[in-house]
């Protein structure tokens, strides 16, 4: 990852085969975007009520999935919105969006190589009191209690960002809304890494005892989630 005046710049923690793309806010130009035959469809789906702001994170955030998309060589379509809110990929692709603090960040595979990508990112700054409780059983803080002692908000963020990436990832497959509670987290095998595990069947081919290793980078007081699932 690298610094660019007071914005972080991230670098891909895909494989190559996953293309990643971020934007800022600030480099999208709204007018631009209404006349724009892609972007203009978009924020038609978004709605006319929603804020400015809410409209510049939506736009830079479609704007960084076609980055991605084209990085694979797919066609130039709208990325609109599901009954779920869910964005909708073109055919044969798949992907994920994430907005924090001014960046939109994205990424785009081939389904034929994977059946679900994942990407979050959060920020300490929304850290509070009963967060970790909201996301975790007490027995999941035992298994997190090493990390929790020696880095109490910025593990809470991580596990956060984890469950919200591995949610990001198993919609297309699980097509309905879950929560916290089906995915239990512990250490992952590797420095930076969370295991989830489900607790509960989320669909035929997404049954409980199967786990995920979440990446997550630390670039205070961001942290970003990550997680690819390889097709089968």
């Amino acid at each position: 990852m690298k610094a660019s005046g007071d914005r972080v710049s991230w670098d891909s923690p895909f494989p190559e085969t996953i293309r990643f793309a971020q934007l800022d806010w600030d480099q999208v130009d709204l007018d631009l975007a209404q006349v724009d035959p892609i972007a203009s469809r978009e924020l038609m789906a978004l709605g006319e009520g929603s804020i400015d702001a809410r409209r510049r994170e939506f736009a830079a955030g479609r704007a960084a999935a076609r980055q991605a998309l084209h990085g694979l060589g797919a066609d130039r379509v709208p990325i609109l919105i599901g009954g779920s809110r869910e964005p909708i990929w073109p055919t044969g692709t798949i992907g994920t969006i994430a907005h924090s603090d001014g960046m939109a960040l994205a990424a785009a595979g081939w389904r034929k190589q994977y059946s679900g990508v994942g990407l979050d990112i959060e920020s300490l700054d929304r850290v509070f009191a009963d967060l970790l409780a909201m996301i975790t059983t007490e027995s999941e803080r035992v298994s997190l209690r090493r990390m929790l002692r020696e880095a109490p908000d910025r593990t809470t963020v991580s596990v956060f960002a984890a469950k919200e990436a591995l949610y990001k990832a198993l919609f297309p497959q699980v097509g309905k809304l879950f929560g916290f509670d089906v995915a239990h987290v512990r250490p992952g095998p590797n420095p930076g890494s969370l295991t989830i595990e489900l607790v509960d069947d989320l669909a035929a081919d997404v049954s409980a005892g199967t786990s995920y290793v979440v990446k997550t980078t630390w670039q205070p007081p961001l942290v970003l989630a990550s997680l690819a699932i390889e097709a089968t």
